[in-house]
């Protein structure tokens, strides 16, 4: 028995580390108050995943019982939500031709995860069951796990398919090169974390049990995206930032001087000249 805590506890610890990655994904974004809808959209995504990942962590070493089903409650809605966030977000950094779909299908998206968030959390009806990693659950009802399932078979398409679309819309080398490796490794982590949060408890088998896994491992690609995103400026067109573009990539060199002939700013090609560490140098000397 003490074993079991121990592991269960071990786990929860887990949660609680990824917790934090998906709280450093918030912070950027809130401090940078930027307005830009894509933002905004990822910002959502980073939400929902920190609310199913403390639910989740909790319900791990939860043994009362009214606590384990406001855990799971909060935190399998919060999962289901997210699947639908994010196909919003990764929708709007793709261009789609159909007016139906831009004006309607982003609404339409968000209400049927709601509508399923709600079935599966009044009927899917939960045995929670004390394991050597903690808390688990299996689904008793076959009527909502269907619906379930169903659920995530066309919205993983769909977000394959919207993940393809933004891959072959990226003009940029490295927005390819982002969008492949985000794409190959969502790809390994998706069925498998599938089949620990859904389809392992729809088997409705007590002795076969496996801790919730997908928050844990989805990390991975979430923490290469983000960092890419960060990094490429993807979602942050401004004004300011086009402008740096511009002045960094013009093909023949720029120096900017102040009043005392000091260099302030050079260009990439200016730096293959006179090298980088000429900047705050008198350029007489």
């Amino acid at each position: 028995m003490f074993a079991q805590i121990n592991n269960s506890y071990f786990i929860a610890l887990i949660y609680f580390a990824v917790t934090l990655i998906y709280s450093s994904f918030i912070y950027p974004i809130y401090k940078s108050r930027n307005q830009f809808k894509q933002w905004r959209e990822y910002l959502s995504c980073a939400i929902f995943l920190l609310s199913a990942c403390i639910s989740y962590g909790l319900l791990i070493i939860t043994v009362q019982d009214t606590l384990r089903v406001i855990f799971w409650a909060v935190g399998f809605s919060s999962l289901i939500i997210f699947v639908s966030v994010w196909i919003r977000f990764a929708s709007s950094m793709i261009t789609i031709k159909n007016n139906f779909l831009n004006r309607y299908g982003k609404i339409y998206i968000i209400f049927i995860a709601i509508i399923t968030a709600l079935i599966c959390i009044i009927y899917l009806n939960p045995v929670f069951v004390f394991t050597p990693f903690g808390t688990q659950y299996i689904f008793t009802n076959t009527f909502p796990v269907v619906i379930l399932l169903s659920y995530n078979v066309i919205y993983s398409i769909t977000l394959v398919f919207i993940q393809i679309q933004w891959l072959k819309q990226s003009k940029l080398k490295r927005q390819k090169k982002q969008q492949t490796t985000f794409l190959f490794l969502s790809l390994i982590v998706s069925p498998l974390g599938a089949f620990t949060d859904f389809i392992v408890p729809s088997l409705n088998n007590i002795n076969f049990t496996m801790p919730p896994l997908l928050l844990i491992i989805m990390v991975v690609p979430s923490l290469q995206l983000f960092l890419s995103l960060l990094r490429n400026n993807t979602m942050s067109i401004t004004i300011d930032n086009v402008s740096k573009y511009l002045f960094k990539s013009v093909n023949m060199p720029i120096i900017v001087l102040d009043n005392d002939n000091i260099i302030k700013l050079i260009n990439n090609k200016a730096a293959t000249f006179i090298g980088k560490e000429c900047i705050n140098q008198n350029i007489d000397k």
